[in-house]
């Protein structure tokens, strides 16, 4: 409720008091430079990471979702100093091994039960529609990998719910069909909902959009 080291702590006691379940939210810049080259990670990182696995909630289970996108999902998040990684594809090895690494470090601080490995993955469908296949391609191979590393973790990606029950897209039923075989396919389906990008602001307008 506030950027200080009081309302953080404050908040993870709120948490440990009243909840089963908590999560971490990783939505931020990826140190690819240090991942491709082995170079020291940003303190800015480190830190980040070492301060959630201080406060982590021994009795409560976790979630810990890692974005592999920018804010726009339109491409991939940038490094800590604003640049992005080059590539042919988003498959590309060195892309791979990278993104595996950054979660295989997360993962073994954080020591989650629960791992979403990419946020709001159908909105790169709709607004990069032609890095979809190498974007499935890519987290199909570093979801194995980090199943084969962490046996018994439970791994997916999430979707936006507007743009899944409301995609602004050309073809929205062919949207809809790939976006709902692509989330059967995961271990679970996490969702993020903004009911007022669609204008929808009564409950019998959320409830149609969880029933669909």
């Amino acid at each position: 409720y506030a950027p200080t080291e009081t309302a953080i702590d404050e908040t993870y006691q709120f948490l440990a008091d009243n909840g089963d379940i908590y999560s971490e939210h990783i939505d931020a810049q990826i140190p690819w430079d240090a991942w491709m080259n082995n170079n020291p990670l940003p303190p800015a990182f480190s830190s980040d990471i070492a301060a959630r696995a201080l406060r982590k909630i021994s009795d409560s289970k976790l979630t810990v979702s890692v974005s592999l996108l920018n804010n726009a999902r339109d491409e991939l998040a940038s490094d800590f100093d604003g640049t992005v990684p080059s590539y042919d594809a988003l498959d590309d090895i060195h892309i791979e091994n990278a993104f595996f690494k950054h979660l295989k470090y997360i993962t073994e601080q954080l020591n989650p039960e629960y791992l979403i490995i990419a946020l709001e993955v159908n909105e790169l469908l709709k607004n990069s529609p032609d890095k979809w296949d190498s974007y499935k391609s890519l987290i199909t191979k570093v979801r194995l990998r980090i199943k084969e590393e962490f046996p018994g973790l439970e791994v997916s990606e999430s979707i936006t719910l507007h743009n899944f029950y409301q995609p602004d897209v050309a073809n929205s039923e062919e949207f809809i069909e790939e976006i709902t075989n692509y989330a059967n396919s995961l271990d679970f389906v996490p969702i993020s909902f903004y009911p007022f990008f669609k204008g929808l602001s009564k409950k019998e307008d959320f409830q149609k959009a969880f029933d669909f």
